[in-house]
């Protein structure tokens, strides 16, 4: 089975009818897949593609130089992200569409969450909080977190204040509900990680 992918920028939500029926949908846009290299069974004991994704503004100030020096071996314009794609074959320097996938089709979508940062554990862990007198002085606080005999230090995975968000986050089996080759526009039925902006990359289920 062939496979198919594609790096992909999320413009955002909103809805488009379906007969009577009013459907949300999150809109992918493609542009600039470059295919950078082309991995073989026989070379590399697999078949894939390496795809470059989004043009610097500034190539010394965004790309460091061992990653500009890739590209200037192929002769190919410098890209910000790179990433492969298994069981897929494209010649290098040919560029990927959305023409890959079909309306109807489900696919599966990585992505990263929203960056939330630094927050407390009743908002990161769901924590019901100290009492709400003025004496107690344990609102929102976590609590204890170890013992000083045993083990002495905090146990690993404890549920403690930090970084929330940003994580990667895979979903499955959503299904596309209209393409756009002119534009290069998927509309995929429900929701999709990430903020505005950020990038998707898009699979075969």
């Amino acid at each position: 089975m062939a496979g198919k992918g594609l790096i992909t920028k999320k413009i955002g939500c909103t809805s488009i009818w379906d007969g009577d029926k009013a459907l949300m949908v999150t809109v992918l846009q493609n542009h600039d897949n470059v295919v950078l290299d082309q991995k073989t069974e026989a070379d590399n004991g697999y078949t894939a593609v390496k795809v470059g994704y989004q043009k610097p503004k500034s190539e010394k100030k965004f790309v460091k130089k061992p990653v500009r020096g890739y590209y200037e071996k192929r002769n190919l314009p410098v890209h910000l992200h790179m990433m492969e794609f298994r069981d897929l074959e494209a010649e290098v320097g040919s560029s990927l569409s959305v023409t890959q996938f079909e309306e109807g089709e489900k696919i599966t979508v990585r992505g990263r969450s929203r960056g939330l940062g630094f927050a407390g554990v009743v908002k990161r862990h769901g924590f019901r909080g100290g009492e709400a007198a003025h004496g107690a002085m344990m609102h929102r606080r976590s609590g204890s977190l170890g013992c000083r005999l045993t083990p002495g230090h905090v146990i690993k995975g404890k549920k403690m204040a930090g970084r929330m968000g940003f994580d990667n986050i895979t979903v499955k089996n959503l299904k596309i509900i209209r393409i756009d080759e002119e534009q290069g526009l998927l509309l995929v039925a429900g929701a999709i990680p990430g903020p505005k902006g950020g990038l998707v990359v898009v699979t075969g289920k």
